[in-house]
């Protein structure tokens, strides 16, 4: 039986990107359900829980699956890239060092749904073709003339 978060590459969960969509908070400790006012830490790493509010940028995606929480474990507040510019509320994004672990939620009274739960260690960039093209060695297209 798989008991542990399932690590997961970017692109298998964003196939046409993302883009943050809120200001990263602290996700907050809770017992008993109220809040105790103090940070969740993870309990594989120690280290303080972040969330932000990512926006699926597959055309075929819509209503509430459009957007999802990605958690991300960090000593520090992370900070998404910059937005587009003209467009500076869009932030396109990627994550490195993702996990997701499948829970069972109640959707509505007796109905249930598979939900996941996407952890990060780092919120970055995405990276241009160029770059693509210079980690995997390969020289990036020249324009057509």
């Amino acid at each position: 039986m798989i008991r542990d978060a399932l690590p997961i590459d970017f692109s298998l969960v964003f196939a046409h990107g993302a883009a943050v969509t809120t200001d990263v908070e602290q996700v907050m400790q809770f017992e008993g359900g109220k809040s105790t006012g103090r940070q969740e830490i993870d309990k594989d790493t120690g280290l303080p829980v972040w969330q932000v509010t990512v926006m699926d940028a597959d055309p075929s995606v819509k209503g509430p699956s459009k957007s999802v929480k990605v958690k991300i474990l960090s000593e520090v507040q992370p900070v998404p890239p910059p937005g587009l510019p003209g467009f500076e509320s869009i932030r396109p994004v990627e994550f490195v060092g993702m996990t997701a672990r499948a829970y069972v939620t109640e959707v509505m009274q007796g109905r249930y749904k598979v939900a996941w739960s996407l952890k990060a260690r780092e919120m970055v960039a995405p990276m241009t073709a160029a770059q693509v093209a210079s980690k995997s060695g390969e020289k990036p297209l020249s324009p057509v003339k």
